[in-house]
């Protein structure tokens, strides 16, 4: 099972995280843990605060079986989902543990509170002109545009 939060940062902007999970946990468990996060004060290296507000969680499973075919091939141009969602284990070392409530407690073990993560940046990854969409964002590596 994965869960997947929605969080809000400094400035108002939303971004959602997927966070792998080997075993099942409590909701209440995890709404804890998620919103630990927020007193975290991570800084993105423009000193825009990462998780400000918990704005949603939900468990994900998925069981695929292909019965026969190739559906990639089926449907070559699907549209991609409107949301990007980005892997909280990006923000942890190789080395992290497996489940949720130990994954926040290393991050904040890792990084105290105030810090700013050198190297990582907020980027809009739609128009953010267009007044009817609301933009999006993730938190991205710079090494990632190299």
């Amino acid at each position: 099972m994965n869960v997947e939060a929605v969080f809000t940062n400094g400035v108002g902007q939303t971004h959602s995280w997927s966070f792998n999970n080997s075993e099942e946990q409590s909701n209440k468990s995890i709404h804890q843990t998620l919103e630990s996060l927020t007193t975290a004060k991570l800084f993105d290296e423009k000193g825009i605060e990462i998780f400000k507000t918990l704005e949603a969680a939900y468990a994900v499973k998925r069981t695929e079986t292909v019965l026969f075919g190739d559906p990639f091939e089926a449907y070559p141009e699907e549209d991609e989902e409107d949301k990007i969602i980005q892997s909280f284990e990006r923000l942890l070392p190789h080395e992290a543990p497996r489940l949720l409530t130990e994954k926040v407690d290393f991050l904040m073990k890792q990084w105290p509170a105030g810090t700013y993560l050198k190297g990582f940046q907020f980027v809009s990854l739609w128009d953010t002109e267009d007044e009817e969409e609301e933009p999006k964002v993730i938190l991205r590596s710079m090494n990632d545009l190299l």
